[in-house]
């Protein structure tokens, strides 16, 4: 609130609330500390995992830019050569957990750092299952991200705590000065804001329950402290890395044909799955359970690999960064540069459309109810993504010359994209 161009804090009976702390602070002293981050813009300096060579853009009202686009150009032949071929990676496809499987750790760090293709097997998002075993051991004294993000939550969960516990202080005085300070014992009320703080806020009990944490995950590290003669010494080459990059289904064939950097192969066999067996394995391995592999000309152009994919490459070529939506209830995910950098600003769910007259009369109804449809609209709006209806037109089925001859392109071009934004409409907040 504003009053003579002068902010006024809020108040609680005429005294003022506790202030804020930043979330990376200190809520026991209100400092401020800055954590020290990787420079996330040099190491995701690359939408895709591609040797790209860039030329600056051409201004149509500026000749000179002409000249400038062919100095660069001539000077990318002469000095870096075009024909410098892009990174190629390998993958294996695992029926078990129906995806694939990127074992060595170069492809790892190369299909993450360059597209954020994938998720570590052991972590949340980023494979960083490593980095946290040597931590737990003691060999690394710097933190991951995943313990990074634990004790930024730990720090709020105690600014919220010491804010809570400044608000119970305001509401005593309050009382205490509207009765007139005249009854030592305190109230109902008191008691029970006694007792919730004294079961939620013990700062001593949090401070050492918050020490004892970072040492199990190893982040407090003395490099003064000596090995007794009988304990183990554990070298940093001893610890074999268990994790690998699980590719979804959708990634590793956008991977694989769109781009040209990855090459899956069977595990049993070693050998290179050919793109006319890849397409009717991943339709069959999508379904739960995972159905039999049919014949080419017996897939249908409303399969559900088919129709997820579609929305997958449809926005990763439009430059977005897609990831699985499963934990807020939708089909994906959009990022704009990438999850390292922002939290997602889009869920979207993939719905097929039967608007062609080949399917009228078939069945083929809507399966989504406007109550469903609020429901997942209703868990966008509390964590403040905007709901994004991606509609994939069906055509009607062709013949299997396209898998056949492995044309991804002319498959893509027989199917439409439309896309439709539902926003949460509350009448007290949207009445002006």
């Amino acid at each position: 609130m504003a009053k003579n161009g002068e902010l006024i804090a809020p108040t609680v009976g005429g005294l003022p609330l506790a202030k804020e702390h930043k979330s990376n602070g200190n809520a026991s002293t209100g400092k401020v500390t800055a954590s020290k981050r990787p420079d996330y813009r040099k190491i995701h300096a690359l939408p895709l995992p591609l040797v790209i060579h860039s030329l600056p853009p051409l201004i149509p009202h500026n000749p000179l830019s002409l000249l400038h686009i062919a100095y660069v150009f001539l000077q990318q032949i002469i000095w870096q050569p075009l024909s410098i071929p892009s990174p190629k990676y390998v993958g294996y496809f695992s029926p078990e957990t129906q995806s694939v499987h990127v074992i060595d750790p170069t492809s790892i760090k190369g299909l993450w750092s360059h597209g954020f293709f994938g998720k570590g097997s052991l972590s949340r998002s980023e494979p960083t299952w490593l980095e946290r075993e040597k931590s737990r051991r003691g060999l690394l004294a710097a933190a991951t991200s995943e313990e990074n993000t634990r004790q930024r939550r730990a720090e709020r969960q105690a600014m919220k705590l010491e804010r809570a516990r400044k608000e119970r202080e305001a509401i005593e005085q309050t009382l205490k000065f509207e009765s007139g300070a005249t009854s030592s014992k305190p109230s109902n009320v008191l008691l029970a804001a006694e007792e919730i703080v004294q079961i939620t806020h013990a700062p001593e009990m949090f401070n050492r329950t918050l020490t004892m944490n970072h040492n199990e995950v190893g982040i407090v590290f003395d490099p003064n402290q000596t090995l007794q003669e009988n304990d183990d010494i554990i070298l940093e080459e001893d610890i074999e890395d268990e994790e690998h990059l699980q590719l979804t289904l959708e990634e590793a064939l956008f991977l694989s044909r769109v781009l040209g950097v990855l090459d899956i192969k069977d595990e049993s066999t070693n050998s290179i799955i050919p793109f006319q067996n890849l397409l009717p394995l991943f339709m069959s391995y999508f379904k739960v359970p995972p159905a039999k592999v049919l014949p080419k000309a017996l897939v249908l152009p409303d399969d559900p690999f088919l129709i997820s994919y579609i929305a997958y490459h449809h926005f990763r070529s439009l430059g977005w960064v897609v990831k699985a939506g499963n934990k807020f209830s939708v089909d994906y995910l959009l990022y704009l540069r990438g999850p390292v950098f922002a939290h997602a600003e889009f869920a979207v769910v993939v719905l097929p459309s039967y608007n062609d007259q080949y399917w009228t009369g078939k069945g083929k109804e809507p399966q989504k109810t406007w109550h469903w449809f609020h429901m997942v609209n209703r868990v966008q709006s509390s964590v403040r993504k905007t709901l994004v209806f991606c509609y994939v037109d069906i055509p009607p089925p062709a013949n299997d010359e396209l898998f056949s001859n492995g044309d991804l392109d002319s498959l893509l071009q027989r199917y439409k994209v439309r896309e439709f934004v539902l926003r949460r409409w509350s009448a007290n907040r949207n009445r002006g």
